[in-house]
């Protein structure tokens, strides 16, 4: 077991025994067919914003347009193929005096945050190259995307300014569990879930609802580890208590 604290928050990298359960084979054939589309579209879409730059600011606007669809894309990608007996017998914790939280992967989350900043990127360098040039031409693809990006990324950068975009996490406290999510979270009662499953369709997920799954990817432990854990919860609200009283 590995332990820091950032802050007031102590985190811990905990090593257990392996889960009995077993990971939902991904359906290669489904999951091969939906990242060749996903690949002919970005393709095709990188290949039209970089042919209709026509100067430098185009470039520039291309060039931004371009990492955003690639890292898109690659987001998806691993979150479908990364492999997950990486986190094998592992449970990464965050301590806190009434809650359990259980972060998002790093590498991922990283991913994410460039995403974030490239979508914000994006349309402030339309504004920068219309505040220079007095017009929006440059890279036609690019400013199509950055126009569609420009009321969902000013009022992102305001949240982002104001503290209010957290990192992905699970977070387990006496009423239940909540999946938080950038801008906002989702809470399910212990008494409200009914179960906890794995499925694969094609990238694997943590279902504990309807309407609250978790990418399996995008969790920074085991997720049979966490399913093992939730299931306990589900029956006695008190267990994830357990993890936080090691050494």
């Amino acid at each position: 077991m590995s332990a820091h604290t950032v802050g007031s928050v102590r985190r811990q990298v905990l090593r257990l025994p392996a889960s009995p359960r077993s990971l939902p084979p991904v359906p290669v054939a489904r999951a091969t067919g939906t990242h060749l589309l996903i690949a002919l579209v970005v393709t095709l879409a990188g290949f039209g914003v970089v042919v209709s730059a026509t100067d430098g600011w185009g470039l520039v606007l291309a060039a931004v347009a371009a990492a955003l669809l690639l890292g898109g894309w690659l987001v998806v990608l691993l979150g479908t193929v990364l492999p997950a007996t990486a986190r094998r017998g592992r449970l990464v914790v965050r301590r806190h005096p009434d809650r359990l939280e259980l972060p998002g992967s790093r590498l991922l989350t990283g991913l994410l945050v460039a995403l974030l900043v490239l979508s914000l990127l994006l349309p402030l360098t339309l504004l920068a190259s219309w505040a220079a040039r007095g017009s929006l031409e440059g890279s036609t693809g690019a400013t199509v995307l950055a126009l569609v990006l420009l009321p969902l990324g000013l009022p992102l950068l305001v949240q982002v300014l104001r503290g209010r975009v957290r990192t992905p996490a699970l977070v387990l406290d006496a009423g239940g569990v909540t999946s938080r999510g950038w801008r906002g979270a989702t809470a399910v009662a212990w008494s409200d879930l009914a179960g906890v499953r794995l499925v694969a369709d094609p990238g694997r997920r943590l279902v504990l609802g309807e309407e609250v799954s978790v990418p399996v990817a995008f969790m920074g432990s085991d997720a049979t580890l966490v399913a093992d854990l939730l299931e306990a919860c589900r029956t006695d609200p008190t267990r994830w208590a357990d993890v936080t009283t090691g050494p």
